[in-house]
């Protein structure tokens, strides 16, 4: 990997082979680099932000940007993530994401999903927690 590695490049480096130069060379190939986007800027600049050479998958936050977002899905907020997805697959990149609401697992694979979480980090400790 191209620049300095933090405190988790101790834990890593054994798992993607022996020593620093193992993991530099390796890295690149073994890691998924995905983009998150969770604001109205991120998704209007999906088509560039896919075109950058070494990401891998395009991953979109449906909650996050509704948040973010002024206008609500009648407002043209899904028409805008369908748009958006549709780059995606155009530039050949994976898509991934968050389930979308008013979406099926299923519906979100048949569109070109490649990835689907349906639940996240924050539901999964609290979970655990109990």
């Amino acid at each position: 990997l191209r620049g300095a590695t933090g405190p988790g490049g101790g834990v890593f480096r054994p798992v993607a082979g022996s020593g620093t130069q193992h993991y530099r060379r390796r890295g690149e190939e073994l890691l998924l680099k995905a983009c998150q986007i969770e604001s109205e800027a991120g998704l209007s600049a999906v088509k560039e932000i896919a075109l950058v050479d070494g990401i891998d998958m395009i991953f979109f936050a449906p909650v996050e940007l509704a948040a973010a977002c002024p206008r609500g899905q009648e407002a043209g907020l899904m028409l805008a993530l369908e748009t958006a997805e549709m780059e995606v697959k155009q530039a050949k990149k994976l898509l991934g994401g968050m389930l979308v609401p008013g979406r099926s697992v299923q519906q979100m694979f048949s569109i070109g999903y490649d990835l689907v979480c349906t639940t996240s980090d924050v539901i999964l400790i609290r979970s655990a927690a109990e």
